[in-house]
């Protein structure tokens, strides 16, 4: 069976959601198992989706962070529970633009 790179994308980020992590965190997740997959890491890549949907279901990864900037480190967030740095590192990033 063939898959495109959109297409698989998509997949994982519809299976996330089926299981209510919200959006950003859904798309975010989906980018790293397929960035790992599509470098030929299978360990780091859609493989995990089955792990990343048990972690959510059990309440090992947050489904929905709400994240807030009490103090910034290089690198370290203060708060927001989100298991997927990228995540944190966009909203960052669109924090100190605006």
């Amino acid at each position: 069976m063939n898959a495109t790179v959109d297409g698989l994308a998509g997949f994982c980020t519809a299976v996330l959601l089926t299981y209510g992590v919200d959006n950003p965190s859904a798309s975010e997740a989906s980018r790293a198992v397929i960035h790992g997959s599509i470098h030929g890491v299978d360990s780091h890549g859609v493989m995990l989706l089955h792990h990343y949907v048990q972690a959510f279901e059990g309440g090992r990864l947050n489904r929905a962070p709400q994240m807030r900037l009490d103090r910034v480190r290089a690198g370290h967030p203060k708060n927001g529970r989100s298991p997927f740095r990228w995540h944190t590192k966009l909203s960052l990033n669109d924090r100190m633009i605006d």
